[in-house]
């Protein structure tokens, strides 16, 4: 496979994780950071399981979100890639 196909199924891969990320994931990534904010300030502070699993619940979405942020990036660069190729 070549670079410029490389770069090509890079860019295709970043167009349908930016529809989906756009369509759909963003609002609910954010629906759930306010729910799981809510969730929290309702806690007990000696409620030590529901705060841990709060917490394990936010940075699974932000691993989520980093993720696929991370292959738009990485479209993005293919895109400028095959610019410069050009």
């Amino acid at each position: 496979m070549s670079n410029v196909e490389k770069a090509e199924e890079e860019i295709a891969i970043a167009n349908k994780a930016s529809s989906a990320y756009h369509g759909f994931i963003k609002d609910f990534i954010e629906l759930r950071r306010v729910y799981l904010f809510d969730a929290f300030q309702t806690l007990e502070v000696t409620d030590q399981d529901n705060l841990i699993e709060v917490k394990r619940m936010l940075y699974t979405l932000d691993a989520l979100e980093t993720d696929i942020r991370n292959i738009m990036d990485t479209g993005k660069m293919a895109r400028e890639l095959l610019r410069n190729i050009e």
